[in-house]
């Protein structure tokens, strides 16, 4: 009977074990499913999610290819005045204009800059002389730019009746933060210069320069611009101009500047001096 009883106690040991192994194996298989399930889900969610990712990205394009197409073009001035006048012992007068106009859209950028200097001492003229540069950048990279100029000018003193210059090349924005900027670039020109008296100059040239601002505090700001050119052919025909600025800011439009320029030629005409310097005090009016 005690043998029987054992018997049946190992069969129902035996049969739970069974019906438990069972039960595991069900929800073993059912986890698969409802993972199998979960795993299609997100494949599905990751797929949308793509999807729209894809969409959101040409949306962006489009809005920023309109954006390019519709913005506003940028306009900005900035004209110095200078004048003075003495009489007594000594009559003089001079009047000195330097105007700066720009017109930025996206990657263009376009400017027109027209200096002119007038000066006489006891009625007699000795500085008479004026030039208009225009100029087209047109972005290639964040700090690399396209450049083509062309100006014309004439200087009565000089003994050049007119000088033009034209051609193509390249910008280079080696610094561009809030305190410092600097600016280099040459071209390659063709050059005609108009000799006084008759004969005229036509030849291949180059330029370098560069153009540097610096913020040195709040309201004031040092500025300086320079430029070498010379003939390809003949090296000892060269230029090279020079203007080193202060400006003071008086508000947002009005500011006070004095400027130094140097003109230097070192093949000047005949009877005539190699080096035109100008000091200039100046009311500045940016719009």
């Amino acid at each position: 009977m005690r043998s029987v009883k054992k018997s049946l106690w190992l069969v129902s040991i035996i049969c739970a074990s069974l019906v438990s192994a069972e039960v595991t194996e069900e929800e073993i298989a059912r986890d698969k499913a409802e993972l199998e399930a979960a795993t299609k889900i997100s494949d599905e969610a990751k797929a949308e999610i793509a999807a729209a990712k894809a969409k959101l990205s040409a949306a962006k394009k489009r809005i920023e290819k309109v954006q390019e197409h519709s913005e506003e073009a940028q306009y900005s001035t900035k004209t110095e005045l200078s004048f003075s006048d003495t009489q007594g012992n000594t009559d003089t007068s001079r009047f000195g204009l330097n105007f700066h106009g720009e017109r930025k859209r996206k990657k263009n950028t376009m400017t027109l800059d027209i200096t002119a200097l007038q000066s006489s001492s006891d009625g007699v003229e000795d500085n008479n002389k004026w030039n208009v540069l225009a100029q087209y950048d047109r972005d290639l990279t964040k700090k690399l730019y396209f450049n083509y100029l062309i100006s014309y000018g004439k200087d009565k003193f000089s003994g050049f009746d007119s000088q033009f210059n034209t051609g193509p090349g390249f910008g280079y924005k080696a610094i561009n933060t809030d305190a410092h900027k600097l600016n280099l670039r040459a071209n390659a020109l063709y050059s005609k210069d108009e000799i006084e008296n008759g004969g005229t100059n036509e030849y291949a040239s180059w330029v370098a320069g560069f153009k540097y601002k610096w913020a040195v505090a709040e309201n004031v700001d040092f500025l300086q611009d320079a430029y070498f050119k010379s003939q390809m052919d003949q090296f000892e025909n060269y230029f090279v101009y020079s203007k080193t600025a202060i400006e003071s800011k008086i508000n947002g439009t009005f500011s006070l500047g004095m400027s130094y320029q140097v003109d230097y030629k070192n093949e000047p005409a005949e009877d005539k001096k190699r080096t035109d310097r100008v000091f200039l005090a100046t009311l500045i009016i940016n719009y």
